[in-house]
């Protein structure tokens, strides 16, 4: 238990240090596209394969897919029917965001400080289900129900997919796993070491573009969206761990990923909706805090 604490406040350190650098001047918001950069294209693919060193096939895997595309699916409903009588750009607001894990610069690194490396193939798989929703699913649906946006978004869609360097490296990792294929040792090593600084990077980034700054005509629809989030994840937490027919590990591994806060590229669909992309920035860091909160709290009831 002491041991997840001293971990959760060196990570809410990182995050202040992000912060108060920025805040002096010494790291601007831009910045965060060459540590983003550095994430998605470097640290992250390394956490990615040194996951497979010990990789077993199992049909619980595949059922972590459906498990991240189901939950997607339920609080994109979830999200429709509370603003189903409000005006279009509310309600793409509502959908956009009551839904999507960030998982590629959250859940990642927080796994990977606190759990065995076998933990990150987990939430890959729960992330590719995750992702077909996040990337361009989610967006593709909402603009079809708010008749705004581009309705032809697939072929972005799948642009987007197979564009990211992190799901390509997954994909192609799994695929080696699934044909007996091992890679050297020694490329383990590797990425061991390169990967080792994703959680550095990826907490100090967060820092960098943390900021909430709420205008008044929109403070009840963040506590609206940020509580549908929490609550959800709370009752996905337990039937996850109740009744999934998975191994018990599977299962607290996907309970911590149902915690992930929203994704950043929420804000970018929501532009394209009409809706407020700024209400979007703004609940990415509040939801990184209650996220970080709850991860921890769950880290030590289930250790």
């Amino acid at each position: 238990m002491w041991e997840i604490i001293v971990k959760a406040f060196s990570i809410i350190f990182i995050i202040a240090l992000g912060y108060v650098m920025k805040k002096r001047g010494i790291f601007k918001v831009e910045d965060r596209k060459v540590l983003s950069n550095m994430i998605f294209m470097i640290t992250l693919p390394c956490v990615l394969i040194s996951s497979f060193k010990s990789f077993q096939y199992s049909n619980s895997l595949i059922i972590s897919i459906f498990v991240g595309l189901g939950i997607n699916l339920v609080m994109l409903l979830v999200g429709y029917l509370f603003a189903r009588k409000r005006d279009h750009s509310t309600k793409g607001l509502y959908m956009m965001n009551c839904c999507g894990y960030n998982i590629g610069t959250f859940t990642f690194p927080f796994v990977a400080s606190f759990l065995d490396a076998s933990s990150m193939i987990i939430v890959a798989m729960f992330d590719i289900g995750n992702a077909i929703m996040s990337l361009g699913g989610t967006y593709a649906i909402t603009a079809g129900v708010t008749n705004t946006g581009d309705k032809g978004s697939f072929g972005e869609f799948f642009k987007r997919l197979f564009s990211s360097i992190p799901f390509i490296t997954y994909m192609t990792m799994l695929l080696l796993s699934l044909i007996g294929i091992r890679l050297p040792a020694e490329v383990y090593t590797v990425t061991d070491l390169i990967g080792g600084a994703t959680t550095f990077l990826v907490m100090f980034m967060i820092g960098i573009i943390f900021e909430i700054q709420i205008p008044k005509e929109d403070i009840k629809d963040v506590g609206a969206i940020v509580a549908i989030r929490y609550i959800g994840s709370l009752l996905f937490a337990i039937l996850i761990y109740r009744y999934l027919p998975i191994p018990e590990m599977y299962r607290k591994v996907l309970m911590i990923s149902v915690f992930a806060p929203n994704t950043a590229i929420a804000a970018v669909f929501c532009q394209k909706l009409g809706c407020k992309p700024s209400v979007a920035g703004v609940l990415n860091s509040i939801c990184i805090p209650i996220s970080l909160v709850c991860i921890t709290l769950l880290l030590v009831f289930i250790k």
